[in-house]
């Protein structure tokens, strides 16, 4: 007999305290967090994991860190050392000739690959300034980045942070920003892989 998937540990209590803060239902939050209002559910009942993107999305709905976000949905995160092969700045596009910093080794999720790298953002004006995405370099547009945040290189070689959704013109797509960034409209795409985990 198949056994019974163990739920995470999801502390529901502090996530009712800040949406009732906020003045939101669980159907609002989902709403916010661009979540499936079953889906959301099921993640609160510690039924499905949380999405890295999607707890970016929840953490600024409910005016509270990524991390804490993540430990109140019972995420543990272990400590690893993840590699940096660029640099970004307020706009999330990433430079990878720039002098890169020494990060510490970061809390991550369990299941990162092995050959997961990263991008840190060191714009001294940015809010994101420190933030550490982490992502698996991808020679062409992996079948999972449609509908997620992603690194994205377009045909000219820029390399930037966005997310990727499909454009009405085939073989094209909509490139949306993280908070209020630059979009793009139906350009053509070189590669594109999704955030696995971000440390801000």
């Amino acid at each position: 007999m198949e056994k019974k998937k163990k739920s995470r540990p999801v502390d529901r209590a502090w996530f009712d305290r800040r949406m009732a803060e906020k003045s939101l239902s669980l159907r609002g939050l989902a709403v916010l967090s661009n979540i499936n209002p079953s889906n959301l559910s099921r993640v609160m009942r510690g039924l499905q994991p949380l999405r890295i993107e999607q707890a970016i999305l929840i953490s600024e709905a409910l005016d509270a860190p990524v991390a804490l976000v993540l430990e109140k949905i019972g995420t543990k995160l272990p400590t690893r050392l993840i590699p940096v092969v660029g640099v970004l700045d307020d706009g999330l596009h990433i430079d990878r000739r720039s002098q890169r910093p020494v990060t510490p080794p970061m809390q991550a999720f369990p299941d990162l690959p092995l050959n997961t790298v990263s991008v840190v953002c060191t714009d001294a004006v940015s809010p994101m300034r420190g933030w550490q995405f982490c992502f698996v370099e991808a020679q062409g547009v992996s079948a999972d980045a449609v509908s997620r945040l992603c690194v994205v290189r377009l045909e000219d070689g820029d390399e930037m942070i966005r997310f990727v959704r499909p454009s009405l013109r085939i073989g094209r797509f909509d490139l949306l920003p993280l908070f209020t960034k630059r979009p793009y409209a139906e350009v053509e795409i070189a590669a594109a892989t999704p955030v696995l985990h971000i440390r801000p």
